[in-house]
């Protein structure tokens, strides 16, 4: 995991915009300072998917590049699939429609990504939000 930002544009401080800070700071210069390839086998995975399951990720627009990268993917075949799985609280599911709720996170996903309205529509229900799924049938003691 690469613990940074997504681009330029997300860093507020100019100080920390000189060549030297920027491959500190944004995710694809760390990887390529570092010679990793890891953003090209991602991708690779992503092209060589048919569904893609987000799971305990934020959606946050540290990773834009990945949600733009996964809307392209949508777009170049009706048959791909994502499901975006979600964890709320039981509460707050009582006092927000669940409905709502995932409207909200499918937007998420489409704002964060900086994904262009004419492509929302177009792949917007090749989008599934899934919320407090029991994946793993794991039982706690």
């Amino acid at each position: 995991m690469v613990l940074g930002v997504n681009d330029e544009n997300q860093i507020a401080n100019a100080d920390f915009r000189e060549p030297d800070s920027k491959e500190r700071l944004i995710k694809s210069d760390i990887n390529e300072s570092y010679g990793n390839t890891r953003k090209q086998d991602a991708q690779a995975v992503i092209e060589n998917s048919s569904i893609i399951c987000i799971f305990g990720m934020s959606l946050g627009e540290t990773d834009q590049i990945w949600w733009q990268s996964i809307a392209n993917w949508l777009r170049q075949d009706l048959s791909r699939e994502l499901v975006i799985f979600s964890k709320k609280d039981r509460e707050f599911l009582v006092k927000k429609h669940t409905l709502q709720q995932e409207r909200n996170i499918r937007n998420k996903f489409f704002d964060n990504g900086n994904i262009p309205v004419d492509v929302r529509r177009q792949i917007e229900k090749q989008i599934h939000v899934v919320i407090n799924a029991d994946l793993f049938h794991i039982r706690l003691v």
